[in-house]
């Protein structure tokens, strides 16, 4: 088994979670193995804790 790629994951606001869904699709499909920290920004990071980033 590969060694897992340590990665941050941030989709922010607009396309970014519909262009990150499909990306995620693609690595998972040819096997990559990423270990992702997923992270929020925009107005997601407003809502949860008062600030975009």
């Amino acid at each position: 088994m590969p060694t897992p790629i340590p990665a941050t994951l941030i989709p922010g606001d607009g396309i970014g979670p519909e262009i990150v869904d499909a990306t995620l699709s693609v690595l998972d499909a040819v096997g990559a193995p990423f270990m992702w920290d997923r992270q929020i920004a925009g107005l997601g990071g407003v809502a949860a804790c008062g600030d975009p980033l």
